[in-house]
């Protein structure tokens, strides 16, 4: 409540003090597909004279950017299967990242069900992520122990594209949702032992300039939106 009564508050002051300047922000891929563009473009609607630069990029990548003066704010991920980063003189607040889900396509059984167990997914064919040079990805649902992975794939359209040719199912967090198409369906999965992923906002320790507040501001309202859904 406290985090929105300061956007809201930065809100008003914004509509007498137009907001200028230079923002810099990478984020990893998945990051780019819904919650960038709308937060880019929330931001655009209220302060036209703000420029936002947006780079995509690996963690360890963004961390040094950060360090060196070159980006403003990072968005990293953390959690299930990535690494401990080195955060050392960095600030960080997670974001709602939403609830992990898996993508099936409209004809498979699981599409029919609002939510399923880790116990209906045991048997099933695993669509699963490929990262460059050992980029951590998406594989198949966090808490099975032995998962049938018929491909590993980079993109997400990929993944999707064979999903929705009922080649198998992928793991698919909320922020990629936006990318299904109308011949694939998200489900909600029910397993207290699948840990996920967080999202983290990163930036150099030390208070926000006016232009980068706002930055931030729309990117933590974007990112309650995508996990409302």
């Amino acid at each position: 409540m406290l985090d929105q009564l300061d956007g809201a508050r930065r809100d008003l002051a914004d509509l007498t003090n137009p907001i200028s300047g230079r923002v810099r922000i990478d984020a990893f891929p998945t990051a780019a597909m819904d919650l960038i563009p709308h937060a880019i473009a929330d931001v655009a609607s209220k302060h036209p004279s703000l420029e936002i630069l947006f780079t995509e990029s690996s963690t360890p990548l963004q961390l040094r950017r950060l360090r060196a003066g070159r980006l403003d704010l990072a968005l990293i991920a953390g959690g299930e299967g990535l690494p401990d980063w080195d955060l050392a003189g960095i600030e960080t607040e997670p974001l709602p990242s939403g609830e992990l889900r898996v993508a099936v396509s409209r004809d498979h059984p699981l599409a029919h069900h609002d939510r399923v167990t880790a116990a209906d997914l045991g048997d099933q064919r695993w669509i699963a992520g490929r990262g460059r040079g050992g980029e951590p990805q998406f594989g198949a649902w966090p808490s099975l122990t032995d998962p049938r992975i018929v491909v590993e794939l980079e993109s997400w359209s990929a993944r999707i594209g064979f999903v929705a040719a009922g080649m198998g199912i992928t793991t698919i967090p909320a922020l990629a949702t936006a990318i299904v198409p109308d011949t694939v369906v998200t489900v909600a999965v029910d397993d207290p032992h699948a840990l996920g992923r967080s999202m983290l906002l990163a930036r150099m320790v030390g208070p926000l300039d006016v232009a980068t507040a706002s930055v931030r501001d729309a990117l933590v309202r974007q990112a309650r939106r995508i996990a409302a859904h």
